[in-house]
């Protein structure tokens, strides 16, 4: 299940339910198909240890349609669950590289492992021009493996464009730890405000929290503003029930208060929006480059503003 699925059951499964249930035989449970979100873990195991949940039940894996299926996974003998490192965040997203700090640093940002590779996968990190990055550098990550796909159905162009050699380009952005991959985001997501890397994972985990927003109903993505010459941050995000669409000034306002004090940026607008409104994917995920679209189409003042008219057409 990926991090909504852990943070939805925490919260929507009430106390009085819990107790109907024993999880004491269950052998895994895996967090996958984003970047990890400690909090979803240790949510989920808060809520029911009381039902049996044993501690490191919870682990993590990096799997994807074209390797049929996991690349990396949480050692399911550890007994600990999924290794988390803390690290300076201003030094992953002003020079995207990883500097271990103590997690009470206040600049300290816990980032969680996907794993280490199954048999008979491998794992690199690459640069723009595809050549290898040391440990600790965050790049794209390539994958090769046994079981990889051959190409892409009737698609040669894209094919070309996904493998290199016996490697595939996953367009995923992460860096390797002592032998574990860490997942940061998504290539074709990232947002770059004031050279600074904005991971739309980050901010989305941050709207998130807000008692206004429904569990894992946002997104967050850039538009570049000439006038500034740097992308402006954007947020939508589906409201619990629609008592709380007028309130979005409000909203607004804390969700900003919260991004200026852990990520040091600021949010340009959030838009909120009633339930169902997100475009999701077909594994029931928010769409970011869809619901961006629908938001343009439905806001035609952003789409026609000249301030931002460039990046939309990019």
């Amino acid at each position: 299940m990926p991090n909504f699925a852990f943070r939805f059951l925490a919260k929507r499964v009430p106390e009085s339910e819990r107790n109907r249930f024993s999880l004491s035989s269950l052998r895994l449970v895996t967090n996958c198909a984003e970047p990890i979100d400690a909090e979803s873990i240790d949510a989920f195991q808060r809520a029911f240890a009381e039902a049996g949940l044993k501690p490191g039940v919870v682990s993590s894996s990096y799997a994807m349609a074209e390797n049929v299926f996991a690349v990396t996974q949480t050692r399911v003998d550890c007994g600990t669950g999924p290794r988390r490192v803390w690290v300076d965040g201003e030094a992953l997203r002003l020079h995207h590289s990883v500097r271990p700090v103590e997690s009470s640093e206040r600049s300290a940002r816990c980032l969680v492992s996907s794993g280490q590779c199954l048999s008979n996968n491998a794992v690199k990190i690459v640069d723009a021009s595809v050549h290898a990055l040391p440990d600790g550098e965050v790049g794209e990550i390539a994958i090769a493996s046994d079981s990889l796909f051959s190409s892409y159905l009737h698609q040669p162009e894209l094919t070309q464009r996904a493998r290199n050699g016996e490697w595939f380009l996953t367009g995923d952005l992460g860096f390797v730890y002592e032998r574990e991959l860490f997942v940061v985001g998504r290539k074709k997501d990232l947002i770059i405000i004031a050279g600074r890397n904005i991971y739309p994972h980050d901010v989305e985990d941050i709207v998130a929290r807000h008692d206004a927003i429904h569990d894992g109903r946002c997104v967050a993505f850039g538009l570049f503003d000439t006038e500034q010459g740097t992308e402006a941050l954007f947020a939508v995000a589906e409201t619990e029930d629609d008592s709380y669409l007028p309130q979005a000034h409000h909203v607004s306002m804390e969700v900003s208060q919260w991004l200026h004090l852990e990520l040091n940026t600021a949010l340009k607008r959030l838009f909120l929006k009633p339930r169902g409104w997100l475009v999701k994917s077909t594994s029931g995920k928010p769409a970011r480059t869809a619901t961006r679209d629908k938001l343009l189409l439905e806001h035609p003042e952003l789409a026609q503003s000249p301030v931002f008219r460039r990046g939309i057409t990019s």
